[in-house]
């Protein structure tokens, strides 16, 4: 299996975790910390590391300095199934999510705080791509 599939497949298995601020398990998730569970199960993000420096509304940049100590940065122009997307709400950085693919269509799994569990929709609907303000890659992925 490619690394791409292994990250969506991963993703998925977390679809219905409920969300939680700074949540970290099967029993609470948010955001940020799929995209770390993920990375850590890959082995692209080292199982010691976490980060709960945030807070649960966007003030400044913010998001993104942990984002860039621990992805690769790459085009918006070019977001595949297996990248982790940065979202603004309003002006600034302040969610996440991991996109996959449905019926040749993107798609983003993330921990939704207004539905209080990690989904998986189509970037597409409800205005997700316009808010993309970063597209990053776990280490290593090509």
């Amino acid at each position: 299996m490619h690394m791409r599939d292994k990250i969506v497949a991963e993703a998925r298995s977390w679809i219905g975790a409920e969300w939680l601020h700074q949540g970290r398990s099967i029993y609470g998730i948010d955001c940020v910390g799929l995209i770390l569970v993920v990375g850590k199960k890959i082995g692209a993000i080292d199982q010691n590391y976490d980060n709960t420096n945030y807070q649960r509304q966007a003030q400044g940049a913010d998001l993104l300095t942990p984002f860039r100590c621990l992805l690769d940065q790459k085009s918006i122009c070019d977001i595949l199934p297996g990248d982790i997307v940065v979202l603004r709400d309003n002006f600034f950085p302040c969610h996440a999510g991991i996109i996959a693919s449905k019926r040749n269509k993107l798609t983003m799994i993330h921990s939704d705080a207004l539905r209080k569990k990690v989904i998986e929709e189509f970037i597409d609907q409800g205005g997700w791509r316009s808010r993309i303000v970063a597209d990053f890659t776990y280490r290593g992925i090509s």
